[in-house]
């Protein structure tokens, strides 16, 4: 290969890593022979000027400050190697056999290029419901939460760890899923892990009824599909949660009842993709009304990056016992405009305000 194509090559892969730093929040993304790596820049790599070519020898701070995962982290065989990166609220340096039992992690401790965006999206969970989980826990004795739509219970994993490991607090778990092979998967790999504090259960969410004792104070759901996100917030207004966090995802509701848009129907929503982006926001949106409309102040925000998942919202609800009447009355506005409703509307209409 030419001298003048690798250089052009080399300009590329230096473009490539400006835009990953400054969309990944200062966080060098590399690539070796084990698989991606995360690790944090120093201040003074931030900006464009700092950002060390891959391969580059290393020295001062940024060989200094990074967390390795292990002892063996074999730096020599994987240039740039820094391990996975030391602000993650969940870091492989400290969960080393709780994130190599979820599979984010290697036998050699390294995080797998497979596993990146789903360690990411969970770790930024629990980062961004940090500040809840302490109020929770300065709140309660023993913080009780709920995983509504389970599945393989990455976040009730990383979650229990960062309760009882950060946070120094003693918290029980209880993951609901309809399907019975996710439940036994779980339950088993909690008894590999030694926690007992943490139940799975072959479900549904819509007859779950807990009682007293066991009502959760935090309510969580990441990806539930579609309407399983309502029965996730529905779970958390019926028990009077103090808090209720959930990431929702494919929002095929408002589609399948062909909702209509009146004055716009020949332009914003005339193309499929359109329409379907639209109905997901208009989910969310709905959504946010009716918990607001319950009695619960909600939050949406961009947890992680769009290039790690579309799905990237995150709804926060915290209890105040205030319902809000202009926000029902706002979602039945909506609603009637729309020419359809959505399935939480149904689950908590007698907790929103007429």
């Amino acid at each position: 290969m030419k001298k003048s194509t690798v250089d052009q090559l080399d300009l590329l892969l230096s473009a490539l890593r400006i835009r990953l730093v400054e969309r990944g929040g200062g966080r060098r993304l590399t690539a070796g022979p084990r698989g991606v790596t995360a690790s944090s820049l120093p201040p003074a790599a931030a900006g464009r000027s700092g950002i060390r070519p891959a391969g580059a020898p290393s020295s001062g701070p940024s060989a200094s400050s990074s967390t390795t995962a292990s002892a063996d982290s074999h730096e020599d065989d994987a240039p740039g190697w820094a391990g996975p990166s030391s602000d993650y609220r969940v870091p492989a340096a400290e969960a080393g056999p709780l994130l190599r039992e979820l599979g984010f992690l290697d036998p050699n401790g390294r995080l797998r290029n497979d596993k990146l965006r789903k360690y990411d999206q969970t770790d930024r969970f629990v980062d961004r419901l940090d500040p809840v989980l302490r109020d929770l826990c300065a709140k309660h004795e023993r913080l009780r939460v709920l995983d509504c739509a389970c599945g393989k219970s990455y976040l009730s994993f990383v979650l229990n760890w960062y309760i009882r490991e950060k946070l120094g607090h003693p918290c029980s778990f209880l993951g609901l899923d309809i399907s019975e092979g996710v439940v036994a998967a779980s339950q088993a790999r909690a008894q590999r892990l030694g926690y007992r504090n943490m139940e799975f259960r072959a479900e549904d969410l819509r007859t779950y009824a807990p009682s007293p004792a066991e009502a959760p104070h935090l309510v969580v759901s990441l990806h539930a599909c579609d309407v399983a996100t309502d029965l996730a917030m529905a779970a958390g207004v019926r028990a009077r949660a103090d808090a209720i966090a959930c990431v929702p995802c494919c929002q095929k509701e408002l589609l399948s009842q062909d909702y209509r848009m009146p004055g716009l129907e020949g332009g914003l929503v005339s193309q499929g993709v359109l329409r379907a982006r639209m109905a997901d926001l208009l989910t969310d949106a709905m959504r946010v009304l009716l918990l607001s409309a319950a009695g619960y102040a909600t939050t949406v925000v961009e947890y992680v990056s769009p290039l790690d998942t579309p799905k990237n919202l995150l709804v926060t609800s915290l209890r105040t016992g205030r319902p809000d009447p202009a926000a029902a009355a706002e979602y039945r506005r909506l609603s009637s405009q729309l020419g359809a409703g959505i399935t939480l509307a149904r689950l908590i209409g007698g907790k929103v305000p007429t």
